[in-house]
């Protein structure tokens, strides 16, 4: 079996400790600036930070070229 579950680790946030129900900033962003919803979160220790995509038959390849774009544009 194979999962369509998929975490990609993000670089680490200076500045950002989250508590344990904190969302990061990052993912209201992505969805305010492009409205992409996907989680962003801290674990298994607070500041490495990870987003969760789903890579199956409903995702394309330019979705996630778009993803990483934003990313990459509200990281720098």
């Amino acid at each position: 079996m194979l999962g369509s579950l998929a975490a990609v680790e993000l670089p680490r946030h200076p500045r950002w400790p989250p508590g344990p129900r904190d969302s990061d900033p990052l993912q209201a962003m992505l969805f305010a600036r492009h409205r992409i919803e996907v989680p962003i979160y801290g674990w298994p220790v607070p500041d490495r930070r990870w987003v969760r995509v789903s890579p199956h038959l409903h995702n394309a390849e330019p979705q996630y070229r778009f993803l990483a774009d934003a990313l990459r544009e509200a990281m720098a």
